[in-house]
């Protein structure tokens, strides 16, 4: 007899009073659920009418101000290609030599479209050069009246956008965007492209605003310039006085007024701050009231729909609660008599939850057994599969050593080779020679340029990262891009708005992306499509040794249309001059340069490859803070170092003396020695110095070590390391001053030395 049997037969057990099993019973508590259920809908009804007021407020509000803001971009966009026509002209080789009429003609071509000329204007206001114009005809030779302030304008801010003009020769509404020519570095004359207000109004007709919606772009005297309802009659006439009024105290904003036609509506502006025009949308008031009434009588179907399907639902689960239980107990004998168990799901996720556990109990032990007969069968391939990675990992880690070393000893006669040819240079005077001497130079280039994608696959190069914008980065590179893709390829960039700032080197970045593009270029022998996107990614696990650690990163993807790579291709895609190019075509170090690179900066590199082609996805951290603007380098002044003395210290002679050649071509007094401990033994004899300048990786006393000990007999000295060799990681830990890579320019030298100056004064 069980406990349930005892319990039921016990003459002591209790039944409990009738209304506590009413309202303990499962049905009551349901139906108990679905009144209050209908209390707090009629409640919720009414919340639900004034939230849906303002929630349809505020979402037309939103739609309003982001169309404006998109119209706005989509003016400053033609603005900007009409500036960057006038710039192209400006730098015309024809304007610089005064040939007007040579200019005129690339003008008239580079125009072409009807909508859009060219006019070239002296600082009298006089015109020189007018396209509208047929050839050879005269063109107005007084100035417009406010020309002077045009002029003084644009001597200072180097571009004038106008408002909405009367043309000359046009004798209609005019657009202009002026720049100003400088000759041989003076001011000299206004090139301007104009347009008619009907380039902007293109803007308009495309967008396809909703019916009954209102569009238009005001200029900085909030004249319209373009609008999406009757526009040829508004051109020229102010804004409503609404939009007047607001404009007076705000660049964008949401607001209710009246239109030009005298309707109530709800209007959304933003100012351009590139051009100081106003965009401008706005919608009848009318359309939100009849959507919330639609909404409202919606709601009141849907809560009664409710409320009777919480009824029947309320019964039918009352039953089935009741059939549900007792199968769960019997369920529940089953797990006790340690018998199989078989449970009908009943349709309650709680009591099928519960059956199904118990159900799950009285097989687990069987299921236990085969999950350890499965990994028994697995373990080898799997042991054998984490034995292949980590050959991998120890073949790239050994040949990352050997190319480190190999490059260590290159850069340094780089450097003698690029220091003696700069000093050749500056005693050459025969045009033949400097030409023998600048070709010399450029292999030497090729050769360090060479030397750095070695130290990027053995990841030995002291990289600068920093936040980079990614889509602007890229998006900068489209021409460079189109044009070594060719013309059989089709190139296409797309990056999401918003996207993470990447924690990268902007120069690596950049040569990273090309080096995919050409790869996937030479993957397509007879022309493709090459597509290349960023995106942001979280990496939950460490996948094979080229993969990116777990982490936030900024993904980009190069995916082409070739023929893919075979899987002994892509098992090889990473060792270092490995290729499947013509011998002089490739180097093999494109994709061993770019894992390099990518994970000295805590990244990986990624390939997806097939018969459709092949997706190369590199792996950026995701920055902290957002990409700054970039820094112009400073130009380098080698007057400070006149007359300082100079203690150069390198183990190899021929950097020696080429460096010491160089210097003493910029007017300083150098002693060389071969060792740190040769020169701290001349600075214990007396030996004067200024500054100091040391190899890094040198036998005995290294760099840094050399470094510390000379600054403690010449406190005041600057000091400088340079290094063909050292890993990053490593000398960042031991040496925080400055230092300049091996092979270096002139330039690089006196940056580096100035610099120490800079910061000892």
């Amino acid at each position: 007899m069980t406990s349930r049997d005892i319990a039921s037969s016990s003459p002591e057990t209790k039944q409990p009073p009738a209304r506590r099993r009413i309202i303990g019973s499962f049905a009551a508590r349901l139906n108990l659920l679905v009144a209050v259920m209908v209390v707090t809908s009629g409640v919720a009804l009414a919340l639900l009418s004034v939230d849906a007021a303002r929630s349809h407020r505020a979402t037309n509000e939103r739609q309003l101000a982001g169309v404006a803001r998109a119209l706005s971009l989509a003016s400053d966009g033609e603005v900007a290609k009409m500036e960057a026509m006038a710039r192209t002209l400006a730098a015309s080789p024809y304007l610089q030599l005064g040939e007007l009429r040579a200019f005129e003609l690339q003008a008239r071509k580079v125009t072409g479209a009807p909508m859009a000329w060219i006019v070239l204007v002296d600082p009298s206001g006089r015109q020189l050069v007018n396209t509208l114009a047929a050839p050879g005809a005269p063109l107005p030779g007084r100035a417009k009246p406010d020309f002077a302030a045009r002029w003084t304008r644009l001597q200072t801010q180097d571009r004038v956008i106008s408002n909405l003009a009367t043309g000359r020769l046009h004798k209609g509404p005019i657009l202009a965007v002026d720049v100003l020519v400088r000759r041989n570095g003076k001011p000299a004359y206004d090139l301007a492209v104009i347009t008619t207000p009907a380039a902007m109004q293109e803007i308009l007709d495309r967008q396809d605003l909703p019916k009954g919606w209102y569009g238009g772009l005001i200029d900085g005297e909030a004249r319209l310039i373009a609008r999406n309802i009757d526009p040829l009659p508004n051109i020229g006439r102010l804004a409503s006085p609404d939009m007047r009024e607001r404009l007076k105290t705000a660049r964008e904003g949401v607001f209710e007024g009246v239109s030009l036609d005298g309707r109530k509506v709800l209007s959304a502006f933003h100012t351009s701050s590139v051009t100081g025009w106003t965009m401008g949308v706005a919608m009848p008031r009318s359309e939100g009231a009849g959507y919330l009434d639609r909404s409202l009588r919606l709601a009141l179907l849907a809560v009664a729909g409710l409320m009777l399907a919480g009824v029947v639902t309320a019964v039918l689960l009352a039953s089935a609660a009741n059939r549900a239980m007792a199968q769960l107990t019997q369920a529940a004998r089953g797990v006790g008599d340690g018998g199989p168990v078989a449970f009908r799901p009943s349709g309650v996720s709680e009591i099928d939850a519960v059956g199904t556990a118990l159900a799950e109990a009285s097989s687990r032990l069987t299921a236990r057994e085969t999950e350890l007969r499965e990994l028994n069968e697995t373990l080898e391939a799997r042991v054998q599969e984490a034995s292949e990675k980590l050959i991998q990992a120890q073949k790239l880690e050994a040949m990352g050593r050997l190319v480190g070393g190999v490059a260590h000893d290159f850069n340094n006669l780089l450097t003698a080779v690029l220091g003696n040819i700069d000093m050749l240079r500056r005693r050459l005077t025969e045009p033949k020679l400097i030409r023998y001497a600048d070709r010399a130079q450029e292999a030497a280039e090729r050769g360090a340029r060479l030397t750095g994608q070695l130290l990027a696959f053995a990841r030995k190069q002291r990289l600068k990262p920093q936040p980079v914008d990614v889509a602007q980065a890229l998006g900068a590179m489209s021409d460079l891009l189109s044009g070594a893709l060719g013309g059989q390829v089709a190139l296409t960039m797309t990056f999401p708005e918003g996207l993470s700032a990447a924690q990268a080197d902007p120069t690596q970045l950049e040569l990273i992306v090309l080096n995919l593009a050409i790869n996937a270029r030479d993957a397509m022998d007879n022309g493709g499509q090459l597509q290349i996107t960023a995106a942001r990614r979280t990496v939950t696990q460490h996948g094979a040794p080229e993969s990116p650690p777990p982490g936030d990163f900024v993904v980009i993807s190069v995916t082409d249309t070739g023929a893919g790579m075979s899987p002994d291709v892509r098992a090889r895609a990473f060792e270092p001059f490995f290729t499947t190019k013509e011998i002089g075509r490739g180097s093999g170090l494109g994709l061993s340069q770019i894992l390099g690179v990518v994970q000295q900066l805590g990244g990986g590199v990624e390939i997806e490859t097939g018969a459709g082609g092949t997706r190369v996805d590199v792996f950026l951290p995701v920055a902290e803070h957002g990409a700054a603007a970039p820094k112009t380098a400073p130009t380098p002044d080698a007057a400070p170092l006149k007359g300082l003395r100079l203690l150069l210290v390198d183990d190899d002679d021929q950097v020696r003396v080429a460096a010491a050649g160089q210097l003493e071509e910029l007017g300083l007094t150098v002693h060389s020695a071969a060792s740190g401990e040769a020169a701290l033994a001349w600075l214990d004899e007396g030996g004067g110095i200024d500054l100091a300048l040391l190899d890094f990786a040198m036998p005995g006393l290294n760099g840094v070590e050399t470094a510390r000990r000379i600054a403690e007999r010449r406190p005041n000295a600057p000091i400088t390391l340079m290094s063909g060799f050292a890993e990053a990681e490593t000398l960042a830990s031991l040496w925080t001053g400055r230092l300049v890579s091996k092979p270096f320019t002139v330039a690089e030298l006196i940056l580096a030395l100035t610099a120490g100056l800079k910061v000892e004064s």
